[in-house]
């Protein structure tokens, strides 16, 4: 289900929101509702003071479903009240290339005691992650560290990656979560 595009005046950019809806196979459970922004075309699910999921229970009675609904619809605000937020204080935050680094460094460390192999690999993904996190703000990095997670081929493609890769979408990802603490440490 999807939520009313808001257009970010100043960023020109357009923030829509999905719900996604999952319930138990057998509809007894109650129904997890994850939000998920999408910001300039990318999810961009962060952690913050509000919720970004929430369970909505089963009801029989009809006006017990309008209030869960109407419910689910005000928490879906409040979150993308809050990626609005966020959205325009990023965007306002001018970060440098050093701070960039920095940053990739610490979302994918590596230790002292790595072989080659392993080390080529950190930083073969460190030179990816680079390669997605084009322009000069917060905002940008951010986003284009929300696209590196959403897109970047997966290195063990099992067969449950896609749903997988679907579930980190609606939950949000640790790293944009981390990159996005990250940069409000650094500010």
């Amino acid at each position: 289900a999807g939520l009313d595009d808001r257009y970010i005046s100043g960023l020109d950019m357009v923030t829509d929101c999905k719900l996604i809806f999952k319930t138990s196979h057998d509809g007894k459970g109650s129904v997890r509702v994850h939000i998920v922004p999408i910001v300039d075309g990318t999810p961009l699910n962060l952690k913050g003071s509000v919720r970004r999921d929430f369970n909505a229970i089963h009801s029989k009675s009809i006006q017990k479903k309008m209030e869960i609904a109407k419910g689910t619809l005000d928490l879906a605000k409040d979150y993308l009240d809050f990626i609005t937020k966020e959205t325009i204080k990023l965007g306002r935050i001018e970060i440098t290339e050093d701070l960039k680094k920095r940053i990739i460094e610490k979302l994918i460390p590596m230790g002292n005691d790595l072989s080659d192999r392993a080390e080529a690999t950190a930083n073969a993904r460190r030179a990816e992650v680079a390669s997605y996190t084009a322009g000069n703000t917060a905002l940008a990095f951010v986003l284009g560290i929300s696209k590196y997670v959403n897109n970047a081929e997966a290195r063990r493609k099992t067969k449950t990656y896609e749903k997988a890769r679907y579930n980190l979408i609606a939950n949000g990802h640790a790293i944009v979560d981390k990159a996005y603490a990250l940069i409000l440490a650094n500010i």
